[in-house]
């Protein structure tokens, strides 16, 4: 994929539809494919304060911390 241009995307779709679930998830997920890592953590904890802690939140907060080499 194209995390770059995703991120673009996930904008574009926050801005039309702002209470839209799961954009902090996907944009995590971004964020761990371009290696910005302490950005995809802030993403899985925003994701886990919208939508309450669940399976997809810790994945992705082990991903990023495992990129930072914090596991």
């Amino acid at each position: 994929g194209e995390p770059g241009k995703a991120l673009a995307r996930f904008d574009a779709a926050e801005r039309l539809a702002p209470d839209l679930t799961g954009l902090a998830l996907a944009r995590g997920a971004a964020y761990v494919a371009l290696g910005r890592h302490e950005d995809a953590l802030a993403a899985a904890r925003s994701h886990q304060k919208e939508s309450g802690p669940d399976a997809a939140g810790f994945v992705l907060e082990g991903r990023a911390r495992e990129g930072q080499n914090k596991l």
